[in-house]
C-alpha cells in the first residue's frame, strides 16, 4: 500500500522498524506478492512511477528479477506503464 500511494516515508518506516526489530518472527518481505495484483512492491511502485519507492525497495534487497504469474518484472511493468524514470532506475541495477 505504502508503495502504490507514494509514501516514502512511510515505506521507509515500515521498512526500519520490522527490519531493525531484534524478533526473527518480525521481518518485512520485500518481495511479497500482493493478492490483489500478485505484484511485488516494487512492481507496484515501478507502475506507478514512483521513482523514489523504487530506489528504496531495491536499497533494501528487492530482487529486481523476481517475476508476477504472467512472467513480468518490474522493468517490464514500468515500460508497460512508460515510467522513463523508473526504467532507468532499474536497468541502473542490473
Amino acid at each position: 500500500m505504502a508503495a502504490r500511494e507514494n509514501s516514502l516515508l512511510c515505506t521507509e518506516a515500515i521498512l526500519s522498524h520490522f527490519n531493525s526489530s531484534n524478533d526473527d518472527s518480525v521481518h518485512v518481505e520485500v518481495d511479497a506478492l500482493a493478492t490483489e495484483h500478485r505484484q511485488t512492491p516494487l512492481m507496484t511502485a515501478a507502475a506507478h512511477g514512483h521513482v523514489d519507492i523504487v530506489r528504496l525497495l531495491v536499497a533494501a534487497g528487492a530482487d529486481i528479477d523476481r517475476q508476477t504469474d504472467g512472467c513480468s518484472t518490474a522493468l517490464i511493468v514500468a515500460c508497460h506503464y512508460g515510467q522513463v524514470d523508473c526504467v532507468h532506475a532499474l536497468l541502473g541495477q542490473l
